[in-house]
């Protein structure tokens, strides 16, 4: 399962329906939704979320600055820090439906997740299990 939380809003709209918003643009195809146990990722919008070291519990804030929405996402496992992070903005989206907003957060969510190297594979056995290759 997939367990997405959402903290600060760029749009006018519930922050609920915002979270349904993020978990549509990312969530795999029959993907089913987390319950908040083992891996999660956390996206935090707004400017004041760019606290790297607090990754996964940034709390964003409402709204956008010059028409610019800027987040913070992360990979996270439990409460730990984060075992990715990512800081990253979008200009001229014109709301949460709008395709370029989807695609942000599309491209955001694949960079979280580190691609398995030969170097990495062979280190694995030494390594910490990082979700999804567990």
């Amino acid at each position: 399962p997939l367990y997405v939380e959402v903290s600060g809003n760029p749009f006018a709209i519930p922050s609920d329906q915002m979270a349904k918003v993020v978990y549509d643009s990312i969530a795999p195809t029959n993907a089913a939704m987390g319950n908040g146990q083992g891996p999660r990722l956390h996206f935090a919008f707004g400017p004041d979320a760019t606290n790297f070291n607090l990754a996964c519990s940034a709390a964003g804030t409402n709204g956008r600055i010059n028409g610019t929405i800027t987040m913070v996402a992360a990979l996270c496992r439990g409460t730990d820090h984060a075992l990715t992070y990512l800081s990253a903005s979008v200009d001229g989206v014109t709301g949460p439906d709008d395709p370029r907003f989807r695609e942000f957060l599309r491209h955001a969510t694949v960079q979280l997740f580190p691609t398995q190297t030969d170097e990495t594979r062979e280190r694995q056995h030494d390594m910490l299990c990082v979700w999804p290759s567990c």
